[in-house]
């Protein structure tokens, strides 16, 4: 899959609000969007796991589609073989080294030092 170039429009939304870091990225494939979500996620909260609820809630937040299985989108997505997210415990998903790399070169997003609201493991 060819990588679309990034305007300056989308390195300053990077940047931006919720609400315009996601009209930034228009894709057309649900697994695409999961990714985009996954990079909102990396961006507010670091390598912080995500849980498969949560990226369904953000998609119905931002009106975005993502695929019926999300976790297998997450199990299976890859760039150059290999893995961008690993599993972290039931239902839920971490950007591995590869993934942070291919989040901050697709989405220009920063590591998020934000902590998760009760993520007391």
């Amino acid at each position: 899959p060819a990588k679309k170039r990034r305007t300056k429009v989308q390195s300053e939304v990077a940047d931006s609000s919720e609400e315009q870091f996601f009209a930034a990225f228009d894709h057309n494939k649900p697994a695409d969007n999961a990714r985009l979500i996954a990079a909102w996620f990396y961006r507010e909260y670091g390598t912080e796991p995500f849980s498969v609820d949560e990226v369904r809630e953000k998609a119905n937040d931002v009106g975005i589609t993502i695929p019926a299985r999300v976790d297998m989108t997450f199990v299976q997505a890859k760039e150059k073989g290999k893995k961008l997210f690993a599993r972290a415990g039931t239902g839920k998903f971490k950007p591995t080294v590869h993934g942070e790399a291919n989040l901050k070169a697709t989405y220009s997003v920063k590591k998020g030092t934000k902590k998760r609201a009760g993520a007391t493991e």
